[in-house]
């Protein structure tokens, strides 16, 4: 992370708050209240219509296996940061992950 300091022009800071995660079937949300709420549904897969879509062998910094989905909404108000797409319509994505904390 050192590494990074000198790309980092302007530290906008840190908040703390809860982060809430759902996931049924193929849909998923997240949401930090008043900061981020972002909501996908997978793209059914001709094949098995109660499994989305794969994108596999991707550069992605979570997993290579990609679900392709379609956002439902998407809002993000943070540090000066503003996008209001509640409307979804946008293209997404969503993988497996394992979260730890240290």
């Amino acid at each position: 992370m050192a590494g990074l300091g000198p790309s980092i022009a302007n530290f906008a800071g840190v908040e703390v708050k809860p982060i809430y995660f759902e996931s049924s079937g193929m849909k998923r949300s997240l949401s930090v209240i008043g900061l981020v709420e972002q909501s996908v549904e997978g793209v059914a897969s001709p094949a098995s219509l109660d499994r989305p879509i794969m994108l596999d062998h991707t550069v992605h910094p979570v997993s290579a296996r990609l679900a392709l989905a379609k956002s439902t909404g998407s809002m993000f108000d943070v540090f000066d940061i503003k996008l209001d797409a509640r409307n979804g319509g946008n293209n997404g994505h969503y993988a497996a992950f394992s979260w730890k904390s240290a």
